[in-house]
C-alpha cells in the first residue's frame, strides 16, 4: 500500500479512538469510584442507582444509543466515532490499486458503519429511539468488513501490507456486533456483576481502534524505499563493473 493510504487511514482511525475515549469516558462518570466492584481487584459495596442505570443501557457507542437516557455530548462524540471509523475504511479503498468494481466493494463496506453514525446522529439530534434497528447494522458490519478486508487483501502482495489491512480492517469494525458480543463475554468473565454491562465496558472498542491505528503504522514502516542518491550509486557501480576490460599479463590496452 501507499505510504499516504496507510497515514492517512491511521490518522482518521486515531480521531475515532479519541471519540470513542471521550464517549466512554462520559457514559461512565455515574459509576466513578465504583468501577472495579465485582472485579478481583476490588472492594465489596454497592452500586449507586445512577450507575445501575449506565450499566443498564452501556456506553453511547454500544449501538443503538439511548438518547433519553445519555447526554448530547455523548451521543454526538459516539456519531463521530462511527463516521471516522467508516472513513478510515474509505480511505483504505481509495488507496489500493483495485479496479472501480472491486473499488467499490471494498468501501461499500464501511456503509454499515457510516448508517451507524447517521442513525446515532438522528437520535441525538432529534431525540428518536432507533432502538428498533437493534444489532442489524452491526451483524451487517462485521461481515461486510470481512469480505471488504478479504478484497483488499488480494490486491497487494506483500505480506506486511496484508496483516495491516487486516489490522486496519478490526479497528474499524470495532463498532460491530461481533465485537460487541466478544467484549461483553471478555469484561463479564472478569467482572462477577455482569447481570447489565460491568462498568468500564467499551474499553476493548477502543483498544481495538488502537490496534487498527498500529497496524497502519505497521504498513507505512515497512513500505520504505531506498534513497534516490543510493539507487544511482548502485546503478552506476554496476554499469561500470560491466566495462571493465579484463587486461591478460603482458598485455596493454590500446
Amino acid at each position: 500500500m501507499r505510504r499516504v493510504t496507510t497515514l492517512g487511514a491511521a490518522l482518521v482511525l486515531l480521531a475515532a479512538a479519541g471519540c470513542a475515549a471521550v464517549c466512554l469516558r462520559l457514559g461512565w462518570l455515574p459509576c466513578r469510584g465504583q468501577m472495579l466492584i465485582g472485579t478481583p481487584w476490588g472492594h465489596d459495596g454497592e452500586y449507586t442507582d445512577a450507575c445501575l442505570r449506565a450499566m443498564n443501557r452501556g456506553p453511547a457507542i454500544y449501538f443503538p444509543p439511548v438518547p433519553a437516557e445519555q447526554s448530547d455530548t455523548e451521543l454526538a462524540a459516539a456519531a463521530g466515532a462511527f463516521a471516522l471509523a467508516g472513513l478510515a475504511w474509505i480511505v483504505v479503498a481509495l488507496g489500493l490499486p483495485l479496479s472501480r468494481t472491486a473499488r467499490a466493494v471494498v468501501a461499500s463496506a464501511a456503509s454499515p458503519t457510516v448508517l451507524m453514525a447517521v442513525l446515532t446522529a438522528v437520535g441525538w439530534l432529534n431525540g428518536v429511539d432507533v432502538g428498533r434497528v437493534s444489532l442489524v447494522p452491526g451483524l451487517l458490519s462485521e461481515v461486510a468488513l470481512l469480505v471488504g478486508a478479504v478484497v483488499a487483501c488480494c490486491a497487494v502482495s506483500r505480506t506486511r501490507d496484508r496483516l495491516a489491512l487486516l489490522a486496519l480492517s478490526w479497528g474499524c469494525g470495532a463498532f460491530g456486533a461481533g465485537h460487541l458480543l466478544g467484549e461483553y463475554l471478555v469484561l463479564g468473565s472478569i467482572n462477577q456483576d455482569n447481570w447489565d454491562w460491568p462498568p468500564g465496558s467499551g474499553v476493548l472498542m477502543v483498544a481495538s481502534l488502537v490496534i487498527g491505528v498500529l497496524g497502519a503504522l505497521l504498513g507505512v514502516t515497512g513500505s520504505r524505499r531506498p534513497r534516490p542518491g543510493r539507487q544511482r550509486t548502485e546503478r552506476t557501480s554496476r554499469s561500470a563493473a560491466s566495462r571493465i576490460i579484463r587486461v591478460s599479463p603482458g598485455q596493454s590496452r590500446s
